[in-house]
Parts: C-alpha cells; sequence; structure tokens
C-alpha cells in the first residue's frame, strides 16, 4: 500500500510514502507507517490487491504511535466509487475462501 496527502500535491510517484495494511473492510482500511499523520488528513492510497489495484481517498480518524517511527493508522473511505468497493469484496471474500481451505497440511479454524 502507499499513500500521500492530499494537499501535498505532491508529483503522484514521488509523493507517495510505503505503508503496511493491516487490516480493510468497506467502510475503512487500517495500517502502519513510520509517519504521524494527523486525524482529519485526508489522503489518496493505493492497495495493490493483484492484478488490481485499489485506489480512493480516506480521512484519519486516528494516528496511535506503535513504537519509535511506526504508528497505527485507521481512516474511514470517502466517496468510495461502487467499482472501488467490489474490489475490496472480492479481495474479502478471497481471503475468507482462503482461509477456510486452511493452510496444507493444517486444518481449517
Amino acid at each position: 500500500m502507499t499513500y500521500r496527502i492530499i494537499r501535498d500535491l505532491a508529483p503522484v510517484q514521488d509523493g507517495r510514502v510505503e505503508a503496511h495494511t493491516t487490516n480493510i473492510s468497506e467502510g475503512g482500511i487500517g495500517f502502519e507507517t513510520p509517519t504521524h499523520i494527523v486525524e482529519g488528513e485526508v489522503l489518496e492510497i493505493w492497495v495493490d490487491f493483484f492484478p488490481v489495484t485499489l485506489h480512493s481517498e480516506v480521512r484519519v480518524a486516528h494516528c496511535v504511535i506503535k513504537s519509535e517511527n511506526a504508528y497505527v493508522i485507521g481512516a474511514a473511505f470517502r466517496n468510495l466509487p461502487p467499482a472501488e468497493r467490489d474490489k475490496i469484496r472480492h479481495f474479502i471474500r478471497s481471503c475468507l475462501h482462503n482461509a477456510s481451505r486452511g493452510a496444507p497440511g493444517q486444518p481449517a479454524t
């Protein structure tokens, strides 16, 4: 996942910051980043679901320090278009399907 703060208006590639997605739903996304982000800030995000990429805007709901140079962010989607919402649904269904099958040699839980 990558993001950029919209007010920066930086060039798309140069303005992106790498982050690690921790959870996602149709309502929002959680991620960890080395950068503190102010609550209420609007971000443009890209999440790779291979082979498709989710592209949307989010508003930061909370930013909690995890450790030095690590922050846990919770953000709500803003005006998520139906096509982008469908990408999330497909990703979640795929994860649930894979989890129900269990890892090789492991029973499903």
